[in-house]
Formats: C-alpha cells, structure tokens, sequence
C-alpha cells in the first residue's frame, strides 16, 4: 500500500510539470513532455503541415479546401501548448489513469492568427473567380437527335459576397471552426422558362443562312430572337 501511494504522489508530481499521456496537438503526441518541449517540437513544423485536416469553404454540397499559408495565417502554438497543458489542471488523478488504459487519444485544435490580411484578400478575389457566374436566360435549342427545337430551363446566376465571407471566415477560425459558409448571392435571368409557355412555332426561333450571288463572302445570316 506505502509502495502504490509513493507512485501515485510521484506520478501525480510529475504531472504537474508535464502534458497528461495520449494529448495530442493537431497530429503531433505532446503528451508526457514539459510545456517548452511540446514547443519546441510543434514550431518544426509548419502550420499547414501540422493540421489534422484543412480548412474549406463550403456552398451547397461543394467544398473549396484551403490551408492557412494560403489565406497568410499562422498557428497560435503557445495557445495551443497552454491549452494541452491545462488539460491536466482541469482533471483529476483517475481521468489520468483511465487515459492511461483506454489509450484514447485527446486532440487540441490550433486556432489561428492572420498575419498577412493581404493573402486573405487575394486568397478570397480568386475564389469569386471560380464560383462567380452570370445567369442564363431560358430558351429554345435543337434537339440533337430529334432535330427539334426543345425548350432549355433558364440558369441563375451565382456572386461571391466577399465581404460577408471574409467576416465570417475570420469569425469561424477564431472559434477554431474548420468549416466557413460562404455568403453567395443567386442572380436572377431575365427570361424565365415559364414566358416561353404556349410558342407556336419555336422552330422559327433559331437561324438560317441564305445566299444572293456566288461567292461566299456574300453569305447572310439571319438570327430570330
């Protein structure tokens, strides 16, 4: 009994100057060490490299996947080894021992810190770039294999609200979020399928080349909107 308690206060002494077993920051195990050697380890790392997985921009059921270096941010590793360590000020000795059997690992997320709002900026314009479309008016179009004219639903157009998405974004990464909505604005056509209902002829709607004389350069197309 004098034995089992000797090791209980030397493990209980020992773990107040170390990071409780199975912590991990990110991927990186940090348990067991002193504060300033899990910092030391986690600042070889790169931010990007040490997350468990990236951040996305989410629309819809698409994702835009992006890491910190791309938006100018870096890792808050002193936060990060604070919060690791007081993990073990939090919980008592048998949290320590159930740790110990279950082996189930604790993760602590890095939050970050913008260090070049500039590349956030950028970061954000080029994204716009790739979701931004103008909206398609509905209309008529020939029909492949039938060689009929079909009516074509309209499109509506998408804009990247950046501003929006930039304050939600720097709100989402300071709560440690992974996942940022993005604010789209749907733009609307201006001829919707419904005004095309009850055309006689959509036939009529499409083009047709005719010719007056010989040479080609004489060839006129007519258009029908």
């Amino acid at each position: 009994m004098t034995s089992l308690l000797g090791f209980i206060a030397g493990d209980i002494f020992y773990y107040r100057h170390h990071i409780y077993p199975n912590i991990y920051v990110e991927r990186v195990l940090v348990g067991g060490m002193t504060p300033e050697r899990a910092r030391a380890l986690l600042e070889r790392y790169s931010t990007d490299d040490l997350l468990l997985r990236p951040y996305a921009l989410t629309y819809g059921k698409k994702n835009i996947y992006f890491n910190p270096s791309q938006i100018g941010a870096t890792g808050d590793i002193d936060r990060a080894v604070l919060n690791a360590y007081q993990i073990s000020k939090r919980q008592n000795y048998f949290w320590l021992l159930l740790a110990r059997v279950q082996r189930r690992p604790v993760i602590v997320r890095v939050q970050l810190i913008l260090t070049y709002p500039g590349y956030l900026d950028r970061f954000l314009a080029a994204v716009a770039g790739r979701v931004d479309r103008a909206p398609h008016s509905a209309g008529f179009v020939k029909d492949k294999t039938t060689r009929e004219y079909v009516s074509q639903k309209e499109v509506p157009g998408l804009e990247v609200n950046i501003a929006a998405t930039k304050g939600t974004l720097l709100s989402k990464i300071n709560e440690g979020e992974r996942e940022v909505p993005m604010t789209i604005t749907e733009l609307e056509p201006k001829l919707k399928s419904e005004a095309l209902t009850g055309i006689p002829h959509p036939d009529l709607l499409g083009y047709y080349t005719t010719y007056y004389g010989t040479p080609e350069s004489r060839r006129v197309r007519i258009d029908a909107d």
